[in-house]
């Protein structure tokens, strides 16, 4: 009886973080494991490349200790990220209002909007290997975006375009 009130009281946190009840609570706690959840498997992919280049092999339940070791500085990293890109979500949403309707447009937006988009796609170029400085490197939460930035310097265009792709193919995919 035990253990079916534990896998009952799971499953009921599990469907709350999944579907959210329109509250601030669980979607402040869906937030967070989103964003746990992308940075931890986006880092054990991170050590799987690194294992297949290394040995040859990979083992899955390495991939996961040793990001598991980096727990607190990833799922930091992952905040901030998942705050950045929820900024560029905002941005496009309120882009698609003025378009559809030009009665809510400001005057400011035809200039602020367009450039908040450049300089957004910008630092996300920068900040794309921040979770391979993370696992590979060692750094720290904030120290990794740094260090990202140092990493794709003097390489940008090189890594906007495969970045492009990937989330080309990726959207394509969804379709």
């Amino acid at each position: 009886i035990r253990r079916q009130r534990q896998m009952c009281i799971r499953d009921r946190v599990l469907c709350v973080l999944m579907l959210g009840n329109g509250g601030n609570v669980s979607t402040i706690i869906h937030y967070a494991a989103v964003s746990l959840g992308t940075v931890f498997g986006a880092g054990a992919t991170v050590v799987a490349v690194a294992q297949h280049y290394l040995t040859g092999n990979i083992r899955i339940s390495t991939c996961y200790r040793k990001t598991w070791q980096k727990v607190i500085s990833l799922f930091t990293l992952g905040c901030i990220l998942m705050t950045f890109y929820l900024g560029l979500t905002i941005w496009l949403q309120r882009y698609q209002e003025i378009t559809l309707s030009p009665e809510n447009q400001q005057p400011w937006d035809q200039i602020i909007l367009p450039a908040a988009l450049v300089i957004m796609i910008i630092i996300a170029v920068y900040w794309f290997m921040s979770i391979q400085a993370v696992i590979v490197e060692g750094t720290k939460m904030l120290s990794a975006l740094s260090r990202s930035y140092k990493l794709v310097k003097g390489n940008w265009w090189k890594v906007f375009t495969r970045l492009s792709v990937v989330l080309l193919v990726g959207l394509g995919l969804s379709i």
